[in-house]
């Protein structure tokens, strides 16, 4: 191996290992012994969401809506996860956000933010 080749593998293996500590900034699980682990999941999505890290904040709201079907921050989880793939921009993602809007209104039709969701669902339809 000459002196070129050793170096260019050595880059390499240190952009591996560095892309491989960047990847677990993924969803954490909430802290063991919490009372409220579903509003925990449902404020770092919410704060994702705000930092336009759609989808960390997806992974945070998905994992609320699947993990508690009774809690009180489901419905809004929802629309997070609706948000998260409107802010993303691109085809695909105006279609998924379409479909969670809808989905929000099948399932809560007569829940306080049943208007947003609309809102939101004829926004998506203009950007598309």
């Amino acid at each position: 191996m000459t002196r070129m080749t050793k170096l260019k593998f050595s880059a390499l293996i240190l952009l591996t290992v560095l892309a491989g500590a960047c990847a677990s900034g993924g969803p954490r699980q909430p802290p063991a012994g919490s009372t409220e682990p579903d509003k925990f999941l449902f404020d770092r999505g919410t704060e994702n969401l705000e930092r336009k890290r759609w989808l960390v904040a997806r992974e945070y709201f998905r994992q609320l809506v699947d993990s508690y079907p009774t809690s009180k921050f489901r419905a809004d989880a929802k629309l997070g996860i609706g948000d998260a793939f409107l802010g993303e921009g691109s085809a695909e993602s105006y279609v998924l956000a379409l479909n969670e809007f809808r989905e929000f209104l099948a399932f809560y039709p007569t829940q306080g933010r049943a208007g947003y969701a609309q809102y939101k669902l004829g926004l998506t339809h203009f950007r598309q």
